[in-house]
């Protein structure tokens, strides 16, 4: 029964939040999208060829949103930086995060503010900035 309640308060915490792409949080536990469905591990693999272990390699992924795309690449092991002009709380960054217990760190910015991060990275994620 615990495990019930816990699914419908993060099933109701997720329908507040506003989600521009639909992804699996946990198994069974899929967010509602704008744009529908995506598949990052799918997307880095076939399309954008990214290496599907990325230790070591340091990933700024520029408009983030929800962060489907950043959370993919720290599960392939990279220390990762997200950013985005919206606030994390609105667009469900935050909440995935902590559902997934993801350490990415997110910095609420525009791209044109990007000589204020601290550091270099090996691979920048720049897609569907507007």
């Amino acid at each position: 029964m615990p495990q019930k309640i816990l699914t419908d308060s993060l099933l109701r915490k997720i329908s507040e939040k506003k989600w521009m792409h639909s992804f699996e949080l946990l198994p069974g536990v899929v967010t509602p999208g704008v744009w529908g469905h995506i598949d990052s591990g799918k997307l880095f693999d076939e399309i954008y060829a990214l290496p599907k272990n990325m230790t070591g390699l340091s990933v700024l992924d520029i408009g983030t949103l929800d962060g489907v795309h950043a959370f993919e690449a720290e599960r392939r092991g990279a220390t990762v930086t997200a950013m985005d002009i919206q606030s994390p709380d609105v667009t469900g960054f935050n909440l995935a995060s902590e559902v997934i217990g993801s350490k990415v760190q997110y910095v609420q910015g525009s791209c044109y503010d990007l000589g204020a991060l601290q550091g270099k990275f090996d691979i920048i994620l720049f897609f569907g900035v507007w």
